[in-house]
């Protein structure tokens, strides 16, 4: 039964991840497709541990020194990109993400390849607990105002609204920064916990995972990147504890070990895919179902 019980640590990254999935949210519900959220991730990974490591300062502060980095560097991406947008905008942000994780591995005061390395240990469970429910808690009141209604609008059309007064780029620059403040908040979160950020964490490598917790959720909702990214992690590190244990035999037939995680999770975003497209986690899912029967027409003899 210890295998189905999250420690400490599990839950502290999922935590983490929650941030950076909540973030890539708040920049999809904008009506931009961004594929650099592990970038701005990993910035507010290294700019937390360059404010402890190098400046002295209190975690507190190197996590706002982290959340700042990721939304500058969103505000900056959403400015330089405003004109591009749907799958060209995703490709260039791919462009982007790599750009920065080669830029970072080759100056050797961040470490180089081997990464930034004497962070001190100074995430815990509690702050990692506290900070989601924050930010989560601010994501549900934004949407209640003039600017999630902007998201939702331009997230339609555009061109409806830029008919209806509604400036597009502060709505991109408002997507992009918070959800690069949310990602770099969970960066310095995650370097604090490691004791060292890589470049490996900043790269492409690691986008997928997000858009697969945010798919499974539900990525019309809030509660839906939030549940999806702690269920999935959830789910990875139970099946990653049995293969560290041992192989799991059912009757003396091999069953499961920590490998086969990949092709289950790849299996139950599938099923979610063809059962609840929309995520398990919104409530209005649609269903995988076959079409109706079409009710007879009353005829006149019928109605007497």
């Amino acid at each position: 039964m210890d295998f189905f019980i999250p420690d400490s640590l599990t839950v502290t990254y999922a935590c983490a991840f929650s941030l950076v999935t909540l973030g890539l949210y708040v920049t999809i519900s904008s009506g931009q497709f961004s594929v650099a959220h592990a970038a701005l991730m990993g910035v507010g990974g290294y700019a937390a541990g360059i404010a402890t490591v190098n400046w002295n300062q209190a975690f507190p502060v190197a996590l706002l020194a982290g959340a700042a980095a990721g939304a500058l560097l969103g505000l900056a991406i959403a400015f330089v990109l405003q004109r591009t947008s749907g799958i060209l905008l995703a490709t260039v942000t791919i462009a982007v993400g790599q750009a920065i994780a080669l830029t970072i591995q080759n100056v050797p005061s961040l470490g180089g390849s081997q990464g930034y390395t004497g962070i001190p240990i100074r995430t815990t469970v509690s702050w990692a607990i506290a900070l989601t429910v924050v930010a989560f808690a601010l994501i549900l009141g934004l949407l209640r105002t003039r600017i999630g209604l902007e998201f939702l609008a331009v997230r339609c059309d555009e061109t409806v609204s830029k008919a209806l007064g509604i400036s597009i780029l502060a709505t991109r620059l408002w997507g992009f920064g918070l959800g690069g403040l949310l990602a770099g908040l969970g960066g310095g979160l995650i370097a604090h916990q490691n004791g060292l950020i890589q470049p490996s964490e900043v790269s492409f490598a690691q986008e997928p995972k997000f858009f697969i917790y945010l798919v499974i959720g539900g990525f019309t909702s809030p509660w839906g990147a939030l549940l999806g990214t702690l269920a999935m992690y959830y789910v990875q590190e139970v099946i990653l504890r049995f293969g560290e244990s041992s192989t799991l035999t059912i009757f003396g037939v091999h069953a499961l070990d920590y490998k086969d995680r990949f092709w289950i999770l790849g299996l139950l975003l599938i099923v979610v895919v063809l059962t609840r497209p929309r995520g398990v986690f919104v409530r209005r899912s649609l269903r995988w179902r076959g079409p109706r029967e079409i009710a007879p027409v009353p005829t006149t003899e019928n109605t007497g």
